[in-house]
């Protein structure tokens, strides 16, 4: 579990049993400007988790499971970019440790990498991402051979959260949207959570203006 602490930096803690936990790293991993663990996965044997830093950019770190050893740094400055403010996702599929990172100046990037060694990660270009408005990739879900992610729309136009789909198999996969922006309303700013079940895709909007609204399509 990740904590957020703006006074001495995010903490993370373990549990064996869902009631005795143990603080398994220092507090901001050694820097309190990380106030917020954002993110964690498991991938190749390995705990990770991502930071939001809106001084630095979002930083990740990682540890081998069951082990107490120091955690090292993935990366510490947004991957080379400090408006990178934190890591809001990150889920495995095809092989691969995705990563999103908002940006409120230029729009939603996203890494991935099929070591998640520090220096093994490429940026994909998804042209039609950042024009759309999207700031962020809000929600992740993965299933079979489909990867679903939800977006948040703070930036120009502004239209409306997006939900898009790629599948596996394809080396540069087009990120197919599936919904009318915001579903039609501009106040559904992002699309904060996803899950397939019984046959119906789910989705949960957040909406500041008119309360946050759910809406299913058949899958």
């Amino acid at each position: 579990a990740g904590t957020w602490n703006s006074v001495d930096g995010c903490g993370v803690f373990v549990t064996s049993n869902g009631k005795d936990w143990d603080d398994i790293a220092l507090k901001g991993f050694g820097d309190n400007g990380n106030f917020c663990a954002t993110a964690l996965t498991v991938f190749k044997n390995h705990l990770y988790v991502g930071t939001w830093n809106p001084t630095k950019g979002g930083q990740l770190f990682r540890q081998p499971l069951g082990e107490t050893s120091a955690w090292e740094p993935v990366t510490t400055d947004g991957f080379g970019d400090r408006n990178n403010e934190s890591l809001s996702q990150l889920w495995v599929f095809d092989g691969f440790l995705y990563a999103a990172c908002p940006n409120y100046r230029q729009g939603v990037n996203l890494f991935r990498s099929s070591t998640g060694n520090p220096t093994e990660w490429e940026s994909l270009e998804i042209p039609d991402l950042g024009v759309s408005g999207n700031s962020d990739i809000s929600s992740a879900y993965v299933q079979g051979d489909c990867c679903l992610v939800g977006t948040e729309t703070i930036l120009p136009p502004a239209n409306g959260g997006e939900i898009r789909r790629i599948r596996t198999g394809k080396t540069n996969p087009e990120w197919v949207i599936l919904n009318i922006p915001g579903f039609g309303k501009r106040t559904n700013q992002h699309v904060g959570g996803l899950v397939i079940f019984q046959k119906n895709l789910y989705a949960v909007t957040w909406n500041g203006a008119h309360g946050f609204e759910i809406w299913k399509a058949p899958w």
